[in-house]
Parts: C-alpha cells; sequence; structure tokens
C-alpha cells in the first residue's frame, strides 16, 4: 500500500488541534487505497500544542512530529517536514 505523508505545521494550536485529530480520523477511515502518514512540525509553539500532538501520536501509530526549539516560522517548518519526510 501507498503511502501520503501529509504535512501539517503548528503553531500554537492547542485550540483547534482536538477538531483537527477528529476531522484526520474520520479522514483516513474514508481513504483505503492508501496509507496516510501526518506529520506535525511543531514550530516552538509556546502553549500545549507539542503535549497534545505527543499524546495524539502514543494512541496513533500515523501520527509522526517534528519538534522544532524556536518558532522559525512556516517555511523554515515546512521545509524541516520535508526533510523528515
Amino acid at each position: 500500500m501507498k503511502t501520503i505523508t501529509v504535512l501539517i505545521p503548528a503553531y500554537n494550536e492547542e485550540a483547534v488541534l482536538p477538531q483537527l485529530f477528529a476531522r484526520l480520523k474520520d479522514l483516513q477511515k474514508t481513504i483505503k487505497k492508501y496509507r496516510l502518514e501526518l506529520l506535525f512540525i511543531n514550530d516552538g509553539s509556546s502553549d500545549d500544542t507539542l503535549t497534545m500532538i505527543q499524546r495524539e501520536a502514543k494512541k496513533n501509530s500515523s501520527i509522526a512530529y517534528v519538534n522544532l526549539s524556536r518558532n522559525f516560522g512556516k517555511e523554515a517548518g515546512m521545509l524541516a517536514g520535508f526533510d523528515y519526510a
């Protein structure tokens, strides 16, 4: 089965992550032809974004993450995600 990696940059997104996790889980159920790998890039968040991503990654093996030490901006975050993927 082929894998599609979806890069998801995140910076201080704790308020919207629960809804995003639920929607992505539903999406994974509907796509049967491909395996979806969800790669979150935490761009130096100062809230609980990283903790929430880590917690979800423990429950869902298709979730991986990259944690940047500080806020480098969306472009640098996406490049880090491409390097990881």
